[in-house]
């Protein structure tokens, strides 16, 4: 396994595509923490100027879920290079050669997927990275670390990494079971699209009772981990009373969201990582 992963490194390494990617990524970031902190200040200076104390409403932590949920510019990147980098392998006839050194259908296929993960690591670094450590230098009271308690800020990471952590295998099995560019992107995106458009008519009504099933849905999850103040315990219904719609409040959902949200995306990972590495292991190789 070592000598394949020496293999895809050799080749991502003169990959153009991957340095521009981490190129944006941290000038995105460096460009965004300066920006959002010239903007306190200038915020900072009117409420002086009138003698009023000045609070920030952002964070560094909310600001980063804005570039981290997985419609957003990170996610996206990793994305495009991890399509790019091994459809033009299937095109050149990558996966054939690798068999034919001497790798089982096993191995290229976890070596795909595995290799997917470091590519999405080091952009994901490429970006966390200079974005708090140019955010640690500039003035707390401007642009603090998180407005929220540790625990708050932990449950949106993990709802928002563990979403953006399912897309990857997703991407390599399509990529994998079709061998063909136009097939894999549509496919991929077709499948992205059907589950967003299904997260968003759950998430419009979750407020009129159906709130359980919307905790299943990506949308659902990534609106409340990524809201500037998340609130994880509590759903908002409308339900119907004496003909009058009444909204109330429902309480004790943080636990179900988390599980539900690390349920499903281990049920879309090891579903499509099975159904690929079988595809995979049954068809003829270009």
């Amino acid at each position: 396994m070592f000598k394949l992963f020496k293999s895809y490194w050799f080749r991502l390494k003169r990959f153009p595509f991957f340095w521009v990617a981490i190129g944006i990524v941290a000038f995105v970031a460096i460009a965004c923490v300066s920006i959002a902190t010239t903007i306190s200040y200038y915020s900072y200076t009117q409420t002086q100027s009138i003698g009023e104390a000045y609070t920030s409403s952002i964070s560094l932590t909310y600001l980063s879920y804005q570039f981290l949920t997985p419609n957003s510019l990170v996610p996206i990147l990793v994305l495009l290079v991890i399509a790019i980098f091994f459809l033009r392998d299937v095109q050149h006839g990558v996966y054939r050669n690798q068999l034919l050194s001497g790798f089982s259908r096993t191995q290229v296929y976890l070596g795909t997927i595995l290799f997917s993960y470091f590519i999405f690591l080091t952009i994901f670094a490429a970006f966390l990275i200079p974005f708090y450590v140019v955010g640690a230098c500039m003035p707390r009271n401007l642009l603090p670390i998180s407005i929220l308690d540790g625990q708050t800020s932990a449950l949106s990471y993990l709802i928002i990494l563990i979403s953006d952590l399912a897309l990857p295998v997703i991407l390599d099995s399509v990529i994998l079971m079709t061998q063909n560019r136009g097939a894999s992107i549509g496919i991929f995106f077709g499948i992205y699209f059907l589950v967003s458009m299904i997260g968003l008519i759950t998430t419009f009504s979750s407020v009129y009772g159906y709130y359980q099933l919307a905790e299943f849905f990506t949308n659902y999850q990534i609106s409340k981990a990524s809201s500037i103040v998340p609130n994880f315990d509590t759903a908002i219904k409308i339900e119907l009373v004496d003909g009058v719609y009444q909204s109330s409040s429902v309480t004790g959902r943080t636990i179900p969201l988390i599980l539900k949200t690390v349920f499903t995306k281990v049920f879309y990972m090891a579903a499509f990582g099975v159904v690929g590495g079988v595809v995979y292991n049954r068809r003829s190789l270009r």
